[in-house]
């Protein structure tokens, strides 16, 4: 077992399938991406025990705030 970090967009396979089921009309639909995920990986699957969100210092309120509520959406997936 071994826990590690996976950094950059990464996409959460449970909001992928959630989305699916909402667009179904659509062939390319890509769940919600996160900027950093702490894993557990257990007999060649991963585990999502973390996920994060990560922006410049000075980023504006509107992105502070489409940030946790993407986390409080990415949150209920995992």
């Amino acid at each position: 077992n071994m826990v590690r970090i996976k950094i950059g967009e990464t996409v959460l396979a449970g909001t992928t399938f959630a989305k699916s089921l909402l667009y179904e009309d659509s062939n390319n639909v890509v769940g919600f991406k996160v900027d950093v995920r702490v894993l557990l990986d257990y007999k060649d699957e991963e585990f999502d025990l973390m996920c994060g969100e990560a922006c410049h210092h000075v980023a504006s309120d509107i992105k502070s705030r489409t940030d946790a509520s993407k986390l409080i959406r990415e949150g209920k997936e995992m």
